[in-house]
């Protein structure tokens, strides 16, 4: 049987920008929305903007919050419950070709995880910063800070 993918954001999508390897979107969820399993192609960062986020994977509860992010790999199964004042994300999609290249350094996008160091409350608000911006220099730097990210949190 073949797989059904969902789109990036079950939620409205607010903005989306291909940035060469990566496809960024910034999603917002309605108060108290729930979505049941579902499934994306693309291997995902999402870095939780505002309100709150309980993520279930493989019967694990993680609470996204503000400045935190959660990788998922491609095709992870997941289901979502949403805070009462709503949320916004903004989710960087792993294109295949790049996926494959930083799987041949790093094993995070391998399996879920949340990333919650004290840095990445400054990678969020960079990322964000020059995807609102939008330009060619944003795309350079989202696709500098994304692989900055990974790399700290291979690390870690």
């Amino acid at each position: 049987m073949m797989t059904v993918f969902s789109p990036s954001t079950l939620g409205r999508q607010v903005k989306r920008l291909d940035v060469r390897d990566f496809i960024v979107t910034e999603a917002a969820q309605e108060p108290l929305a729930v979505l049941p399993r579902h499934a994306h192609e693309l291997a995902s960062i999402t870095f939780e903007l505002r309100g709150l986020c309980e993520e279930t994977i493989d019967g694990r509860l993680h609470k996204c919050v503000p400045y935190t992010a959660i990788v998922k790999p491609p095709g992870q199964v997941h289901s979502d419950k949403y805070c009462d004042t709503g949320t916004n994300c903004l989710i960087v999609e792993i294109k295949s070709d790049r996926l494959q290249s930083i799987r041949s350094c790093s094993k995070l996008l391998d399996d879920p995880l949340l990333l919650g160091s004290d840095s990445m409350a400054s990678f969020t608000t960079r990322i964000y910063k020059e995807f609102r911006i939008g330009d060619s220099a944003s795309r350079l730097s989202i696709e500098g800070l994304v692989l900055e990210v990974l790399g700290n949190a291979t690390r870690e």
